[in-house]
């Protein structure tokens, strides 16, 4: 099954990220003396989903999934973003509860990526700006931009840790917030039903996706 294909690629890394000492399959690119280092991991990141949607009918909704993963995992902070999606429970939960909910929660994100990015229409991506926020906090504004000219906005919230900027959260249509929609979410599942059942859910939405877009592509 699709959510079954993350841990044989990133375990090692997603434990090395709750341990904070996370280290990468692949280098990264070396940075320009133009971009500062947030906007040089957000033009990575574009760099992978570009070239993935231009040959996403090649590669099938599985191809997508596995070249999407290394480049996910190294621009988002994923532990860190789960944790706050999970709220107040992160606290109660155990080590491997824990390692068990990122690893969730990376096979989820991959999985969406790898379901959107689905075919190319000329499209392109491009950096629109950037500029701090607040707490160390920096937003980098991008773009999709279609062949007709109609952009999708997409602001990636960045912070520096141990000297390295990841994602820290996404505003799709610069507006709404990931982690806030997964909070409300995710909180309600586990009140109602607890964090085992969470992970199983997270589970069972990313092998919908990988069943739906594996059925047409």
């Amino acid at each position: 099954m699709t959510f079954r294909l993350v841990p044989s690629l990133l375990a090692g890394f997603l434990a090395c990220c709750i341990a904070g000492t996370a280290s990468l399959a692949q280098q990264s690119a070396p940075q320009t003396a133009q971009a500062s280092p947030p906007v040089a991991v957000i033009e990575k990141l574009g760099s992978a989903m570009m070239d993935t949607m231009k040959n996403a009918k090649q590669l099938g909704y599985q191809g997508r999934f596995q070249k999407l993963a290394p480049a996910i995992v190294e621009a988002y902070d994923l532990p860190r973003m789960v944790s706050v999606a999970v709220g107040g429970a992160w606290k109660q939960t155990t080590p491997d509860q824990q390692q068990r909910l990122v690893d969730a929660f990376a096979r989820y994100t991959v999985a969406v990526h790898a379901s959107r990015l689905d075919g190319y229409s000329g499209e392109t991506f491009r950096i629109a700006g950037s500029a701090p926020v607040s707490n160390g906090l920096t937003r980098v504004k991008a773009q999709f931009v279609r062949s007709s000219g109609a952009t999708e906005d997409i602001d990636y919230v960045m912070q520096e840790d141990g000297g390295r900027w990841r994602i820290v959260d996404v505003f799709y249509k610069s507006s709404i917030s990931e982690v806030a929609t997964r909070r409300s979410e995710y909180t309600a599942v586990i009140k109602n039903a607890g964090v085992e059942q969470l992970i199983a859910k997270m589970d069972e939405k990313t092998a919908e996706l990988g069943h739906s877009r594996t059925a047409t592509n």
